[in-house]
């Protein structure tokens, strides 16, 4: 029964909604504000429009979604307009801002 509790589990987490800010940044960008992508890889120049949405996330996020799962290769959905999976690529430390406007 254990199988079935975890996979109710993940149901539960995956059916609640989690607001989370991001900001779109281009290649290399980690590397310039000196934050480490510590799983996974950095932005290319193919993630680009026309091909599957592409995100790196921070390891709270990783944790508190996947809790000690590798989010790398997993999708989640965006409420974009319309609405998109987006494909986790990365992971970086988790940074000392929210937002560029903070």
């Amino acid at each position: 029964m254990t199988g079935g509790v975890k996979r109710l589990e993940l149901r539960q987490i995956l059916a609640k909604s989690l607001q989370v800010g991001f900001n779109a940044v281009s290649t290399r960008h980690f590397q310039t504000v000196g934050i480490p992508i510590v799983a996974g890889r950095d932005f290319v120049e193919t993630d680009r429009v026309g091909s599957t949405p592409a995100a790196i996330v921070n390891q709270a996020f990783a944790e508190r979604l996947f809790r000690g799962r590798s989010p790398i290769g997993e999708r989640v959905m965006v409420n974009w307009r319309p609405a998109a999976p987006v494909e986790i690529v990365g992971v970086v430390r988790d940074g000392p801002f929210r937002s560029y406007r903070s």
